[in-house]
Order: C-alpha cells, then structure tokens, then sequence
C-alpha cells in the first residue's frame, strides 16, 4: 500500500518588518543641491530654474525664451546703433521711465528667485536645509535687487540733471535745424562748441550783468575726433558779427565796424566781454524769444572773429567747476610759478599755489589756478593758458570709477555750474563724439596780444581767420611733424608742460 507524500519540512519562521522605525532619506542632500543649483540658475536668467518641475515648464520655457530673445536684441541694437541708444538714454522722461521699470525689475527678481526656491525645495528638509536654503535665497535676492536700486538711483539723478541743464526747447538762430538721423554730422564735418566761463550765478536773462570770464572754442573734427581749442582775450576790441544768420545780419548793420556801446560812454565798452550783457540788453526786440539772448550775441560775434560757425554753446560757472573737481577727488596740473591766490589788494592773501610739477590741487585751488591774474607775468593771457591746461587735465583724468562713485556730487556740480543751447536729441551723437576726443590729438591757438601780429586793441581779424583755417588744417594732417622746433605761440599748449620760472 502505497505511503502519503512526506510532509514538508517547517521552515523557519521570518520576523514581521518593523513599522514604527523611521524611513531612510535617500537622495535628500542630492534633492537639496538641486534646489540650490535651480535657484542659482534662475538668478543669473531669471525662470530658468523652473524648467524643471512639470508644474511650471511650460511657463518658464516661455519666459525664458522671450528674455533671451529681448536681451540679444537689445545688445545687437546698441551695439549697431550705439548713437541712437545714447540718444535715447540722453532724454530725462526716458530716464524717468527706466528709473521705474529698474524698480518694477528689482521686485520681479526677487520674486522669481524665492519662487523658484519654493517651487524646487524637497519635502521632509531638515532644519539645518531650510535655515540655509533661506539664507541662499535671501542672499541671492539682495545681491541682484541692490544694484538694480543704485541703478535707479544713478538714472533718477541723472534725469533730474538733464532736465535742469535741457529745460525745453531750445529757441536759436545759430544752432544747426536739421541734422541727418543717420549720421548727425555728416552735413557739419566739423563741431565748433563755445565754452564760455563766468564768475556769476547763471540765469537765461541777458541783462544780468554776466561777463565772459574766458571764452574758448573746441573745434572737433567728427571723424577723427582731433579737436582745436581757440582762446580769445575777454579785452578783445571791437569783435565783428557774424553775417551767417539773420540776427547776425542785423548785428553786423548795427555795429558794421565792429562791436561798440557809445551809448554808455565807458571806454571798456568796446571790448569783447560786453557783448554778453550789453547787445541784447540795447536790443531787446532782436532778441526776443531767443532763450539764452547773451549767449546767442556772444557766438555770433565769436563767428565774425574767427571765421568759422559756431553750433552751440556751453556756459560754465567757475564756482560750480570747484564742485565738480572736487567730485573727481581734484585734478593734478604743472605749476610752472607760485601762482598767489586772491587778486587786486587780496592778491596772495589768501595762500599760494606751491610751484611745482604735477601738483594735485583740490576744487578750491583749481578755481584759483584758472582765475588768478595776480603777479602772473603773462596777465591775463597766461590765465588764458592755465585755463585750457586745466581743462586738457580734466579730461584726461576724469576716471569713470571715480565719476561713478560720486555720481550725485557731480551731477549737482554740473546743475550749478551749467547752461547750454544743445538739444537733448543731440546728447547721444555728442557722447560718441567725446569718445572719440578722448583718443583724439589735442592743439591750441590762443590770440595773445603781441603774438603772432595778434594786438587786442586792434585785431587784424582778416588775418586771424587765416591762422584759425591754418591751425584746422594742422590738427586734420595726418601727417605729424617731428624734431623741428616750434615757437612757443606755435605750441602754446607746451605751456601745459613743466617749465619752472623764477620762483615770486
């Protein structure tokens, strides 16, 4: 009789899986560098770290896209029409305008990076992660929205300068009427700026006793950049108008010899620094609408004595020049002589300016360097020089570090110190311009009585619209003279250099 299968052999029994002990939290420091690798990525380009989560692909993918896309058009556009985004960025509402949107973008950056921190964080972080993933966050949140804030900082002020300098439209006979949106200088060839300085606070009225300290013209050759500067004496007699617009016309029939107030009977009332106040102040009629009357008489004569059209003007004041060195953190000059600070009875009461080469001179001593007459054995003409080594120097050591770091010193500098009758559409063509005089050669004539057959009293102003054509065509040479020696009134801005003097 057959025997039953054996019974299976009893297997040891497995114990029951624990279920009260806690699960192991695999991948959760991976997840948590994920998070803040996402958060990182979505600060450099804002939503990128939100490709990622399907909840919020589709949104990011779309943003981001259209972020790229408006940053390389941006960069393409300013980089092929550098001129006309200088243009744009030189308008005070456009400014306005950028101020509030660098807020609104400060808030959306910050937004987007907390969002994408949320959006990615793991569930189940310990605390130790979320006190560092917080910390992240906030960090990355105030390094991109703080130099949004100073950005609109520096635009807002910026703006603000503008449009006390550019108040409005600008109503001149002189200035150019239409320029070519293409090429703003392709008609001119040339831009012929007349800087004046003064000692007076500025104002638009012409009768406001305003006197032209110093006057000097910047010839810029547009295509290289080369600029002449002409300095003309504030005692220069009996300057002619200019026949090349229509107020110019009816200047020229007034005074056909040459300006001259014999009305007043005061015998300095024929020389060059009368004309400011004195023309429009007799002729209010000619002059009526015209925003800056004093400045427009000035560059009409200015025109008659050289020869050459004058485009616009900028006035400076002096005082407000002190601000503005100051600002740079001061400017460094050669001094060829101790050089008193003070004029008439103060002469030297007030200190000295130290001989020297490279002197660095604060805000203060720079306003004196430029306006001191007293013991200077040249008088006036030798302040002449100074004035436009000064300026030479200004230009050389203006540091944009330093400009930037004292943006709101020397964009109030400028408000006080300041008028013009440039247009505000003009603003980008002239800030390409000044790049190219930073890289540009640099040459002066300045009419000194007894130089060059130059008598203030009595100019040959025939023959100093020659020397101004001749002195243009040696800056436009490309062909550069070298080992002959020039007479000093042939290399006036050698005056610049160091060349000590019998200390006074």
């Amino acid at each position: 009789m057959p025997q039953p299968p054996a019974a299976p052999a009893p297997q040891a029994s497995t114990p029951a899986p624990v279920t009260d002990q806690p699960k192991p939290e695999t991948g959760q420091a991976t997840k948590f560098s994920q998070t803040i690798w996402r958060t990182l990525a979505s600060t450099v380009l804002p939503t990128s770290g939100l490709i990622k989560p399907k909840k919020t692909r589709v949104f990011a993918i779309i943003v981001t896209s259209l972020l790229v896309i408006a940053l390389g058009a941006g960069v393409i556009y300013t980089l092929t029409n550098r001129t006309a985004a200088l243009s744009i960025m030189g308008q005070a509402d456009t400014l306005r305008f950028v101020t509030y949107a660098l807020y609104g973008l400060a808030v959306l950056w910050v937004v987007n990076i907390v969002a994408t921190y949320l959006v990615n964080r793991p569930p189940g972080m310990k605390p130790g992660q979320k006190a560092g993933g917080t910390f992240i966050a906030l960090l990355l949140s105030v390094l991109m929205s703080t130099p949004m804030a100073i950005g609109a900082n520096y635009t807002w002020t910026t703006a603000d300068m503008l449009g006390d300098i550019f108040d409005g439209t600008i109503v001149s006979d002189t200035t150019p009427k239409v320029l070519p949106t293409a090429n703003p200088w392709e008609e001119l060839g040339r831009v012929n700026l007349l800087l004046l300085g003064v000692d007076t606070a500025i104002g638009k009225d012409a009768w406001s006793g305003i006197r032209t300290d110093s006057t000097m013209v910047a010839s810029i050759n547009t295509e290289t950049g080369n600029v002449v500067f002409f300095q003309i004496p504030r005692n220069m007699a009996r300057t002619p108008f200019s026949k090349e617009s229509n107020l110019g016309k009816k200047l020229a029939s007034i005074y056909p010899n040459g300006f001259y107030d014999g009305v007043s009977g005061d015998n300095l009332e024929y020389i060059f620094n009368a004309i400011y106040n004195n023309v429009p102040g007799r002729h209010r009629d000619l002059f009526k609408g015209i925003t800056y009357p004093g400045a427009e008489a000035v560059k009409i004569a200015v025109s008659g004595a050289l020869g050459i059209p004058i485009h616009y003007f900028m006035m400076i004041n002096f005082d407000g020049m002190k601000d503005l060195i100051n600002a740079m953190g001061g400017v460094t000059v050669n001094v060829n002589y101790n050089l008193p600070i003070g004029g008439g009875k103060d002469c030297g009461r007030w200190g000295v300016i130290k001989q020297g080469p490279n002197q660095h001179l604060t805000g203060y001593q720079a306003l004196w360097f430029a306006r001191s007459r007293c013991k200077d054995p040249l008088g006036d003409f030798g302040r002449m020089q100074r004035q436009s080594c000064l300026m030479k120097a200004i230009i050389a050591q203006a540091d944009p570090m330093t400009m930037l770091a004292h943006f709101g010193e020397l964009a109030n500098a400028a408000k006080k110190m300041m008028a013009t009758d440039i247009p505000p559409e003009m603003l980008g063509p002239l800030a390409e311009l000044a790049l190219k005089v930073k890289s540009g050669r640099q040459s002066r004539l300045a009419f000194i009585h007894g130089e060059n057959g130059f008598i203030s009293g009595n100019p040959d102003y025939p023959k100093m619209r020659r020397q101004v054509q001749a002195a243009i065509e040696a800056s436009d040479s490309t062909v550069q003279t070298t080992g002959k020696k020039k007479k000093p009134s042939e290399a006036l801005i050698d005056a610049c250099l160091y060349n000590p003097q019998k200390k006074k």
